[in-house]
């Protein structure tokens, strides 16, 4: 019988082509469905990317893992007819946690706007600065940016070309997320300055024309906030979310980086009450465990030399003596 410690299991299903949306809504949902239901499941973490769904199983520690595949399987062949028929059958892999990140998280809430770009602007930065936090990768949702569509027949008119409004757009004086300059089949990414705070400055740069004359942005092309495709999707506990990985330097301890990242979410769960950071999975959770049953097992051990000392001798003074020296014993070397 093997029990589960610091495995989870993951579970992928391949459909050739399929966007990161119907990825989500034709394989993900469906194998979420049916596996959130399974006995000693802890946490269901889904991922759908373009081609691929990647359903992350973690289970509660102490789970039989030879009959928690076995219901695994029969749970995943029930739900296999229900899978479009391009898509490969679904694959089991057991994934050892400690080779992969040591914290994954889920954001939901705490922005109006785009939590990509909440995540990316307000807590990544956080979790970057604990020292014993190696590295922190976000995935799930989309990132915002500013577009620039020109009108061919305005930049005619005005006798302008793509890269005269990329250069003017390019060396503006304000900051926004970093855009594209759509002409036509021609794409042009840009960045811009430092203050600025919204589309309608943009709109209001203004343009120089060869006769001497100027006009702005907003006269030859479309400006508007847009949304970056998506790669992937995250989804925790039936709600879409923005996951975070977090894994530690290599000189510090899993409990150690556990223990600040979780003052940290306090800290910025304060901060946004609006916010809500879920610890989908913690190694630090599987060795707290372990010493907590070596622990149990000792106390145990200590309870059971002292009453059999006091069953053959009769003598509660000796087994208590004997049963105090043992820890003693222990903690001495330390």
């Amino acid at each position: 019988m093997t029990l589960n410690s610091c495995f989870n299991t993951a579970v992928s299903v391949v459909y050739p082509g399929a966007s990161p949306a119907d990825i989500d809504e034709l394989v993900s949902k469906k194998i979420e469905s049916q596996v959130s239901t399974l006995s000693g499941i802890d946490t269901v973490t889904i991922n759908s990317m373009e081609s691929v769904a990647t359903v992350l199983l973690q289970y509660k520690y102490g789970t039989n893992m030879d009959k928690a595949y076995i219901n695994l399987k029969k749970s995943l062949d029930s739900v296999k007819p229900d899978l479009p028929k391009d898509a490969n059958d679904p694959n089991i892999m057991e994934i050892n946690m400690s080779s992969q990140a040591d914290m994954v998280l889920s954001v939901a809430g705490g922005s109006d706007g785009n939590l990509y770009d909440y995540v990316e602007a307000n807590i990544l930065p956080e979790l970057r600065k604990i020292s014993s936090v190696g590295d922190v990768s976000i995935s799930g949702g989309q990132s915002s940016y500013v577009r620039i569509e020109l009108l061919p027949e305005k930049m005619a008119q005005y006798n302008l070309t793509m890269n005269d409004v990329s250069g003017i757009v390019g060396s503006a004086d304000f900051s926004m997320p970093s855009g594209k300059v759509d002409y036509g089949n021609q794409s042009l990414s840009v960045s811009v300055g430092a203050d600025y705070k919204g589309v309608e400055k943009l709109k209001n740069v203004v343009i120089p024309l060869r006769s001497g004359d100027v006009i702005h942005l907003s006269d030859v092309a479309n400006v508007y906030d847009a949304l970056e495709k998506k790669s992937s999707l995250s989804r925790y506990d039936g709600q879409d979310v923005v996951s975070l990985s977090i894994t530690k330097q290599q000189s510090a301890t899993s409990v150690e980086v556990s223990d600040v990242v979780q003052k940290t979410i306090k800290q910025l769960e304060a901060y946004n009450q609006n916010l809500k950071i879920t610890t989908i999975s913690d190694n630090s959770k599987n060795i707290r465990d372990s010493i907590s049953d070596v622990f149990q097992t000792f106390i145990m051990a200590v309870a059971l030399s002292m009453i059999v000392l006091f069953i053959f001798f009769g003598d509660i003074k000796a087994s208590l003596i004997v049963g105090s020296s043992i820890p003693i014993s222990v903690m001495v070397p330390l």
